[in-house]
């Protein structure tokens, strides 16, 4: 998110979920790759992070929410990002394995069980 969003709001959020908001100041570097592609919208203290599946995290995104922890395991979290923010108190208690992500350590490495099709956009 960009700087100019960051507030005490997010702060009390960190402060009291330990759901630190990543701010474009602040980018973590991951050493992950997913398939499919996640957004990752905040860590925790723990080394994990929260994620959306295959779209940018908002109150009109209708896509999962998840939690890739420090061992790279993922966990559905929300069914979408406007349950995640009502659920904050409660997020992590109702973490359940979640198979339809797959963490590999490189793009090498996912590329080995997925096929990939390189998609050329001519511009015109």
């Amino acid at each position: 998110m960009p700087v100019s969003d960051k507030n005490a709001a997010y702060q009390n959020i960190a402060d009291k979920y330990d759901v630190h908001f990543i701010f474009d100041d602040e980018k973590p570097k991951l050493h992950f790759y997913s398939v499919p592609w996640v957004e990752v919208f905040a860590l925790d203290s723990c080394g994990g992070f929260f994620s959306s599946v295959e779209d940018l995290p908002g109150f009109d995104s209708k896509s999962s929410v998840v939690y890739i922890d420090g061992n790279k395991k993922v966990f559905w979290v929300a069914a979408d990002f406007e349950q995640f923010i009502g659920n904050l108190m409660n997020c992590k208690e109702n973490m359940k394995p979640y198979a339809e992500v797959r963490i590999f350590d490189t793009k090498e490495d996912a590329m080995k069980i997925f096929e990939f099709i390189e998609i050329k956009i001519e511009e015109g």
